[in-house]
């Protein structure tokens, strides 16, 4: 029960017997209290006149109703009367006393059904229970069928069907009795310490409170000081500190009003989902960016829905209208659910349900009264879905093969089959100084400085061996190869990088086993014109091998430069240098050369 002046004026329009009438804002914010708090206004609930409603005489004589008796809504049925009666007269007061009557009674509370949660996994295993259950909603949708329904009129005469049949047919499933633990002699002696216990866990609980009022009394004092020496704000500091007066309240939006939180919830919904699309001339034409395109556009076959419910999935939670998977895939209801599938594709009216979806805000991480820190999740229905697959699957065929060949995302049996191995855009020493740095950091967060050292040897590591360990990542080793070069490319890339562990280690799979072996290295050197010319201009090089030996670092590649007579600007040619490692190419890279003066 609540008492007190609110100074609030409510009006006609939001209770039935009051003094006023219209409601001013303060009669808004009383309102909204005593419906978030689940509250009863006593005093305007009993017809009384005029004379025993208001509670305030002003000093210009105008009378208000600003006083108000709030209960909570359980005990409404204990109430008997609410009324303001005159008692200060004698003494000169402005105000009356305003008087409830209440007399208790206990009553079982009401609580809504639970929705009842059916068998669905029986369904899918008892023949007869599908049979029965197939019967049921024939019996009771066919009969009732009308010309003149439409698709939304119609679903939800199926909608009724399945529910009647559902409540008829499946059973209800059954509760699972938890093992009641607490008989166990290990949780009766665990008890008896407890109990044994409660003596130091009292004191524990009575030192807690002697330092909350010991805190307490020191912050008091110190709003006392901060007000004496005029120091305003370190007091109301205090004040909030210890009342948690602006301490936002844990899993609950922000707004001031139930009426506000919905509009909140609204809007980031809106804003997140995006709005439809401004469209000046719905009926102009769009023209086709794929033309001859053999894909169906009759009405679906069985074999189609059939191939559709195959992509279904048991247990899943059903939509709005409540029809689950199982009921799909083995309830003999398919000429039904093609019907509305064909209407929907012919004549392009979807049953409303299909479109009715309650978006569920889930809680992230983060302050909960910020509407971005929740994400929404919907039902949509598992008919609409089916028929969404069947337009997926007449349309897949014909634009796989359209797609680009390096378009691997969210395709059917699309992996990392390349004929280049590694990664692109890199070049060799960029990628293993990257490869090692990522070595070093995960060897970092995995093992103890002790064994850091000892891991980093031990694991070798390549772009090719950080490629296999990703999911669903295969690499066709029959088809597997390196590409040096791209002829007329000024700006070439590197096309893979299956490299080194350093200059006298191997990488080489054997059965899927990634190995070390002692190497040589050499590399084979080319050259290409660019705005030299070969033979007039330079010697070309053509696959002239340089041998490095296990201990060297460096070698000499000698080109040789063709005087003439004429007077030429600066002039470049390209130079190839293809790594291989036991006569096998791992790498190729290239550089510039300019020729200043061959005059």
């Amino acid at each position: 029960m609540v008492i007190g002046d609110y100074n609030a004026r409510i009006g006609e329009e939001d209770a039935r017997f009051t003094y006023h009438e219209t409601t001013h804002r303060n009669g808004k914010f009383l309102l909204d209290l005593a419906s978030e708090r689940n509250l009863i206004i006593t005093n305007t609930m009993f017809q009384k006149k005029k004379g025993k409603l208001w509670t305030f005489v002003s000093p210009g004589g105008n009378k208000y109703q600003l006083d108000y008796i709030l209960v909570r809504k359980k005990w409404r049925n204990s109430l008997l009367n609410s009324e303001a009666y005159s008692s200060f007269a004698s003494v000169g007061s402005d105000r009356r006393i305003v008087s409830a009557k209440m007399r208790l009674s206990l009553r079982k509370s009401k609580t809504a059904a639970r929705r009842r949660q059916y068998d669905w996994k029986l369904l899918s295993t008892d023949s007869n229970l599908q049979k029965q259950y197939t019967i049921k909603v024939r019996n009771r949708f066919q009969p009732l069928e009308n010309i003149s329904e439409t698709t939304t009129e119609k679903y939800e005469r199926l909608i009724t069907a399945h529910t009647e049949a559902t409540d008829k047919t499946v059973p209800v499933r059954k509760k699972v009795h938890r093992v009641r633990f607490s008989n166990d002699p290990r949780v009766n002696e665990a008890r008896d310490k407890i109990k044994k216990a409660y003596e130091a866990k009292k004191r524990l609980a009575d030192a807690y409170n002697q330092v909350e009022e010991e805190d307490l009394s020191s912050k008091l004092i110190e709003v006392e000081t901060a007000h004496a020496n005029s120091k305003h704000g370190q007091s109301w500091r205090l004040i909030n500190d210890i009342t948690s007066r602006l301490a936002s309240r844990k899993g609950q939006l922000e707004g001031n009003t139930q009426k506000e939180r919905v509009t909140n919830w609204y809007n980031h919904f809106k804003n997140l989902l995006g709005s439809p699309p401004d469209i000046d001339d719905e009926d102009k034409d769009i023209p086709a960016v794929l033309d001859e395109l053999n894909i169906k556009t009759g009405p679906f076959e069985q074999e189609e829905y059939e191939k559709a419910k195959m992509a279904l999935v048991e247990g899943k939670s059903s939509g709005k209208d409540g029809i689950p998977p199982e009921v799909l895939k083995r309830c003999d209801i398919d000429d039904i659910i093609l019907g509305f599938c064909n209407h929907a594709l012919s004549e392009g009216e979807t049953p409303e349900q299909w479109s009715i979806l309650n978006i569920v805000p889930i809680p992230k991480s983060g302050d909960l009264s910020q509407a971005g820190n929740y994400r929404g999740i919907s039902l949509s229905s598992i008919v609409a879905k089916t028929f969404n697959r069947m337009i997926l699957n007449r349309i897949r065929p014909e634009l796989d093969e359209r797609l680009r060949n390096n378009q691997n995302g969210f395709r059917v049996d699309k992996n990392c089959h390349l004929s280049n191995v590694g990664e692109t855009s890199r070049i060799f020493g960029t990628r293993l100084a990257e490869h090692q740095a990522e070595v070093k950091k995960a060897n970092g967060n995995k093992f103890p400085r002790s064994e850091r050292r000892t891991s980093e040897m031990e694991q070798i590591k390549s772009a090719i061996s950080d490629h296999v360990t990703r999911a669903n990542h295969v690499i066709d080793w029959e088809e597997s190869k390196i590409r040096g070069r791209e002829h007329n490319k000024r700006s070439r890339e590197d096309k893979g990088t299956t490299g080194c562990k350093s200059a006298v280690k191997n990488i080489v799979n054997e059965q899927d086993n990634y190995q070390e072996e002692d190497c040589w290295l050499s590399t084979d050197v080319n050259t290409e014109d660019y705005t030299a010319t070969a033979g007039v201009d330079y010697t070309p090089l053509l696959d002239d091998p340089v041998y490095f030996t296990p201990d060297a670092t460096d070698a000499t590649v000698s080109l040789n430069i063709i005087d003439d007579a004429d007077v030429d600007p600066g002039e470049s040619l390209v130079v190839y240098i293809a790594i291989q490692v036991n006569g096998e190419v791992y790498h190729g890279s290239f550089t510039y050369i300019t020729i200043i003066d061959n005059d």
